[in-house]
């Protein structure tokens, strides 16, 4: 599956947490896994999907705070992480993407100072 470019699997009731083998999909440009039953932590192996453009996981049961490899998505344009339980403070590193045209982080947890 490392040729895969795109996962759709929205509104369904997938659960558990996202693998650490995620990272290894390097061609993925697409990932939509919004309202399902997802768990846990958004992994710092995402940070390797330089080529991933829309990163849609809204409205799951994600929690922890986002990685600071996240500043890594190069080519990153959308970025959903509404309706879950994300904390802490944003990472600098989102400062990095370059590409990025949308954030979408409401009703989360999160605290801290834009800068």
């Amino acid at each position: 599956m490392s040729a895969l470019g795109g996962i759709y699997l929205s509104g369904n009731t997938i659960s558990g947490a996202l693998p650490l083998e995620i990272g290894n999909m390097k061609a993925l440009q697409y990932l939509f896994l919004d309202n399902n039953d997802l768990i846990g932590t958004i992994p710092s192996t995402i940070g390797y999907l330089s080529n991933l453009q829309y990163f849609v996981l809204s409205s799951n049961k994600l929690n922890g705070t986002l990685p600071s490899e996240i500043g890594n998505m190069s080519s990153l344009e959308c970025i959903y992480l509404s309706e879950n339980t994300i904390s802490g403070a944003l990472p600098l590193e989102i400062g990095n993407m370059k590409a990025l045209q949308h954030l979408f982080l409401a009703n989360n947890a999160l605290i801290g100072k834009i800068s």
